[in-house]
């Protein structure tokens, strides 16, 4: 455990970094690795079970296991009906370290093609800070003018910084 520090460190852990630190004990590591993929579908399916809902605990549960350990910026769309109903999720947009870029028109495009007419935008940044960057910002409000030209409603972007998660809604930037 010490390797971990806790028991989340190790839930949290890479499959890389738990295969290096098990090594030859394939039976454990597998069987780990396993009950990881139960518990995180498990997860999914309680944070997309209900109308899609930017601020719900189980969402930002489900948020933060799967970006919170991410080292790239990875922007994923999260597409719901007219009732909020999950539609589809996908990722949008894959970067590095220091961001990810974005084409507002490849994202609406997505939203188009999946049928929804609501959108929540979700990214991570690999710093730990969830405050928004200029550029965030700049490219929230770009795809929110253009969604709103389509009938389409961008719920929310949220920034996922380590454990934390910010709402661009809720800072009253859209």
């Amino acid at each position: 455990m010490e390797e971990f520090g806790s028991i989340a460190g190790l839930a949290e852990a890479s499959d890389e970094k738990l295969s290096r630190f098990f090594g030859d004990e394939g039976y454990f590591l597998a069987s780990l690795l396993a009950a990881r993929r139960i518990i995180d579908a498990g997860i999914r399916e309680a944070a997309l079970k209900t109308p899609l809902d930017p601020l719900s605990t189980d969402f930002h549960r489900y948020l933060l296991q799967k970006l919170a350990h991410r080292r790239e910026e990875i922007l994923l769309g999260f597409f719901a009906d007219d009732s909020g109903g999950f539609m589809a999720e996908a990722i949008l947009g894959l970067g590095d370290g220091q961001g990810v870029e974005v084409s507002a028109r490849g994202v609406l495009q997505r939203t188009v093609a999946v049928g929804a007419s609501r959108l929540l935008l979700v990214h991570n940044h690999p710093s730990t800070s969830c405050a928004p960057s200029s550029k965030d910002l700049q490219e929230t409000r770009k795809i929110r003018r253009m969604a709103s030209t389509l009938g389409i409603v961008l719920l929310d972007h949220l920034i996922i910084g380590g454990r934390a998660i910010y709402s661009i809604r809720q800072g009253a930037v859209l």
